[in-house]
């Protein structure tokens, strides 16, 4: 019946799943199982497939099976294996309110899990820093539980850090601390011995133009570009460090190659434009302005205002 319900939820058949569900229950021998399983499969559906909605399915009822398969759970002898049912169904129990956005009642929940100890802690001191992302607080207490979560994998720190390392260098990159940022970026690299994918390095790219660190930023997009040659955003990316380091003809072919593969890319027009005005190009800077212009660039228009008219 349970498994019978799962591709009828699928298929928007919400009655006959629901029947199928409430007769596994009335014969699974295991009651706290069984509420845990149906939870579950409620939760995946509204997690899942929000839409079409299904009236008697929500948050809520989910929870509600959670916590009757807590509650039967503990009655349950003590044992390993009850304990360990224990803490799988709070852990589920904490992922569906943050869902329902009750953020201090998951943190709470979360920190009452850490108390249990065991190599799922750093796994809820993520939780517990994206939690606290979504309710507003501060940068050092997004930070505090990645810092514990990475201390307690020691050192050196094991590949599975990685996600630990890239989100803690994302918050710092998200508030201004680019130094940081790149740091945590490279470590993440480091731990993943080098296999990251090309939005990796146009992602660190840009984060150290806004540490200044420009020779670092041309060697990541370079490396951008090399592992994606045909991605016109990264051409512009790089048309516009190099611009900012006075290295004009490299912008320029930048420009040029952005264009070659999207004869539409408003931001190379422009670049392209301002560049060929430092080499004191005007006919053709005006000329490519006038082309982001036609394309809906307001910054180009500026442009045009200010050297042209």
């Amino acid at each position: 019946y349970l498994r019978r319900a799962t591709p009828l939820i699928d298929l928007t058949r919400f009655d006959e799943a629901a029947q199928d569900m409430a007769q596994y229950l009335s014969l699974v021998e295991d009651k706290a199982a069984g509420h845990y399983n149906v939870a579950s499969l409620i939760f995946d559906k509204l997690r899942l497939q929000p839409e079409p909605a299904y009236e008697q399915w929500t948050i809520e009822t989910a929870i509600g099976y959670v916590e009757k398969a807590l509650q039967l759970n503990a009655a349950k002898p003590a044992s390993d294996q009850q304990k360990d049912e224990y803490v799988k169904c709070q852990t589920l129990k904490a992922q569906m309110l943050m869902e329902k956005k009750d953020y201090d009642a998951a943190i709470n929940l979360y920190e009452d899990l850490l108390q249990g100890g065991g190599s799922a802690a750093p796994a809820y001191l993520y939780a517990i820093s994206m939690a606290r992302e979504e309710r507003g607080d501060s940068l050092a207490e997004l930070v505090a539980p990645l810092d514990s979560a990475l201390a307690l994998m020691g050192s050196p720190l094991p590949r599975e850090a990685a996600n630990y390392v890239i989100r803690r260098g994302q918050l710092y990159a998200n508030a201004g601390k680019y130094r940081e940022a790149v740091l945590d970026y490279t470590q993440y690299a480091y731990l993943l011995e080098g296999k990251v994918s090309a939005v990796f390095y146009y992602e660190r790219s840009q984060i150290e133009v806004n540490a200044r660190m420009f020779q670092q930023a041309i060697d990541d997009i370079n490396k951008a570009i090399e592992m994606a040659p045909r991605t016109p955003l990264y051409h512009v990316e790089r048309a516009a460090i190099t611009i900012r380091v006075g290295m004009l003809d490299e912008c320029i072919e930048s420009c040029q190659q952005a264009i070659r593969l999207n004869s539409d890319i408003i931001d190379a027009y422009r670049i392209l434009g301002y560049a060929q005005l430092q080499k004191g190009e005007r006919e053709n800077a005006r000329q490519n302005i006038q082309r982001a212009i036609d394309r809906g660039d307001s910054a180009a228009q500026k442009l045009m205002e200010t050297y042209f008219q």
